[in-house]
């Protein structure tokens, strides 16, 4: 078995798609990629309305970046705040809801009227993309697959207490 000794945690398959394709496979190519990164993605930085937010990633005393700094006051100031407010909202709105990624909550330690969410998914990159826009106060609470059709409705939390739903097209 397989064991994430950082995350405490097993392997869990999420999917049969990729079994069912195995037998289909006549050729496999192989590269480097992810021995030296450990094939960890982390959100650096983005650009919005033409404006660097700033660095999203952790400085070395463990604080966070300037960027995810002023994207979370930007979000907790709201509509009419400042003229990238719109900008930035429906920027980490399509990271939170234009992913294949997998939510699941559990009660808070710290407040349990309170959820922690953990993202799982097949593309590290995707569930960086994810994270960075929980970080900033835009989370991907749940998806439902609806039963006829090829839709998905995506629920996402924030910023502060609201609460939107998409319907997502496959």
């Amino acid at each position: 078995q397989m064991y994430d000794p950082v995350r405490n945690e097993m392997a869990l398959a999420r999917t049969a798609e990729v079994m069912e394709e195995m037998g289909q496979v006549n050729f496999l190519f192989s590269d480097k990629t992810g021995t030296l990164t450990a094939n960890e993605m982390v959100f650096a930085r983005c650009h919005v309305g033409g404006r660097d937010l700033g660095e999203f990633r952790k400085g070395a005393d463990g604080a966070a970046g300037a960027g995810l700094l002023e994207a979370r006051e930007l979000m907790q100031k709201g509509k009419g705040s400042d003229p990238l407010y719109e900008g930035v909202l429906n920027f980490f709105t399509c990271l939170a809801v234009c992913h294949s990624v997998q939510v699941t909550q559990r009660a808070s330690e710290a407040d349990p009227a309170q959820a922690d969410f953990s993202f799982t998914g097949m593309s590290p990159d995707e569930v960086s993309l994810v994270e960075a826009a929980h970080e900033v106060g835009v989370t991907f609470a749940n998806r439902m697959r609806k039963k006829a059709g090829n839709t998905s409705e995506v629920l996402l939390r924030g910023p502060g207490p609201a609460e939107r739903k998409f319907t997502v097209l496959h």
